[in-house]
């Protein structure tokens, strides 16, 4: 396992080169640290290890990538284009996707007192920080600060954990149904029921802005839904007003946490399913006011499963969500076929094997997951 500082990561203030951007500046508000009762400092490295790499897009098997407006692939790769802004889109998103995997795994930032940063900032080198957080840790009262750091947060809902979920639906794969044949280009694999994760209803009117005097609101009534886009990271999406030239206009956006704070983040499809994200965001201070539902409020999704492309070596694939006449891609992907002519696509509890005929390419449906989904296959 790598070492790294543990103060360095927990704060990304204290000492600059830990590659995050800072959590707060030096003299906006006080330093604070990521700390959990029970965990020692070599228990947190561990942790830091794992919630760093993610946040550079180091790939999990089974998992789907970090996606932050456009993930961090997206924004290193507009950053080549358009230089310092996409630069910092960049580094804002790998400080989300590392907060966010840290209060996953149950971490909880408490804030320093004076005489605590003090000593912090005069710990020299490696060794004397781990001294100070050692001490730090051991102190009787840390477990009193932590709930009192827990009383403040402001989050969004909670969303169960299910076997077989993703981007915001969870799959009713007992009752897909397969192709009755073999499929061509542009042809159904197949089709599987989908519920969603959770929805809500928005309890009171969410307005939203940004610098450019761009204003726009989620309205009172309006219904949301809870989309998972990767391990560590959940989203409400819904419907907002935009107020433009044309008139009003109703777009799809996604409330996710950036650290302490939240944005609001435009997305393609429709309110009752939410695709990809676009750049950038509004940011706002605090989350929508949300009433879960214990039912969907929005109703079933039909998701399909489709072969987009036949190339030499394997196929390309897509999902979409379909409903009322209109479709919502969700993911893409696909792989190259084994020796045998066969890929298997996994499916959380299921597996779908694909097999390469004369006449296309044929599907069998196994109850035999090993819990990954679609992520895990390649690109050809």
């Amino acid at each position: 396992m790598r070492k790294r500082s543990v103060v360095t990561a927990v704060m990304g203030l204290i000492v600059v080169g830990y590659g995050l951007a800072p959590s707060v500046a030096y003299a906006a508000k006080p330093a604070r640290v990521f700390v959990q009762v029970g965990k020692d400092l070599k228990g947190q490295q561990a942790d830091e290890t794992t919630c760093t790499d993610y946040a550079k897009g180091v790939p999990t098997p089974g998992m789907p990538p970090m996606v932050t407006t456009g993930g961090v692939a997206g924004a290193a790769g507009a950053a080549l284009a358009t230089g310092f802004l996409a630069g910092l889109e960049e580094a804002k998103a790998r400080r989300a996707g590392y907060e966010r995997c840290m209060r996953a795994r149950g971490y909880i930032k408490v804030t320093l007192a004076p005489a605590e940063e003090a000593a912090l900032r005069g710990a020299k080198g490696q060794p004397a920080r781990e001294a100070w957080f050692t001490n730090f840790l051991s102190q009787t009262e840390l477990a009193q600060r932590i709930e009192a750091a827990k009383a403040q947060i402001q989050d969004l809902p909670e969303v169960p954990s299910t076997p077989a979920s993703t981007d915001g639906l969870v799959l009713d794969l007992a009752q897909a149904k397969l192709a009755e044949g073999p499929a061509n280009e542009g042809g159904v694999l197949l089709v599987i029921p989908a519920s969603h994760l959770a929805t809500a209803r928005l309890a009171a009117d969410y307005p939203v802005s940004n610098m450019l005097g761009v204003n726009k609101r989620g309205e009172a009534g309006a219904l949301f839904h809870a989309v998972a886009r990767g391990p560590y990271s959940t989203q409400w999406c819904g419907p907002f007003l935009n107020n433009s030239i044309q008139g009003q206009i109703t777009m799809t956006g996604c409330v996710e946490a950036v650290g302490d704070d939240f944005k609001v983040v435009n997305a393609v499809g429709e309110s009752w399913l939410a695709g990809d994200l676009d750049a950038g965001g509004f940011p706002v201070d605090a989350p929508p006011k949300l009433e879960v539902s214990p039912i969907d409020l929005l109703g079933p999704v039909t998701l399909t499963l489709a072969l987009d492309k036949i190339t030499k070596k394997g196929v390309r694939l897509k999902v979409f969500g379909e409903r009322d006449g209109k479709a919502v891609t969700i993911w893409r992907g696909g792989g190259n076929f084994d020796a045998e002519g066969r890929l298997v696509v996994p499916l959380w509890t299921h597996r779908l094997t694909l097999i390469r005929r004369d006449q296309g390419i044929a599907g069998v449906l196994t109850a035999d997951g090993d819990g990954k989904g679609w992520w895990s296959t390649g690109t050809p």
